[in-house]
């Protein structure tokens, strides 16, 4: 599968029994729908951001998405703690650019 962004290559990740797709290129992530409930459950969203070493790219955020499912634009939502993330329509996947769902994570704690 290719990045919804960058056209790398998606390569599947499982931590802790949840499995997402990660782009070896420019680090994004997809979800299907249903994997944010399996990460917030879980408590992992760090993990799967490459941990503490992500860095938010907010140039990515400028990068129209394209469903690396659906092949259909993407539409970008406001998330908790102002975060863009790229959701499509047709499918109900999610793309978070890197740095995105750590940034998600840290802000569920501190609520």
């Amino acid at each position: 599968m290719k990045c919804a962004k960058c056209d790398g290559e998606m390569k599947k990740v499982t931590i802790r029994g949840v499995e997402i797709d990660r782009c070896n290129k420019c680090g994004g992530i997809f979800l299907d729908k249903g994997e944010m409930e399996s990460i917030d459950q879980s408590d992992i969203g760090t993990l799967f951001d490459r941990g503490a070493y992500s860095r938010r790219n907010p140039a990515m955020d400028e990068v129209p998405a394209t469903c690396p499912h659906c092949h259909r634009a993407m539409m970008t939502l406001k998330a908790a703690g102002g975060v863009n993330i790229d959701w499509c329509e047709q499918c109900e996947g999610i793309f978070l650019d890197r740095g995105e769902l750590a940034a998600l994570d840290l802000f569920q704690d501190q609520g």
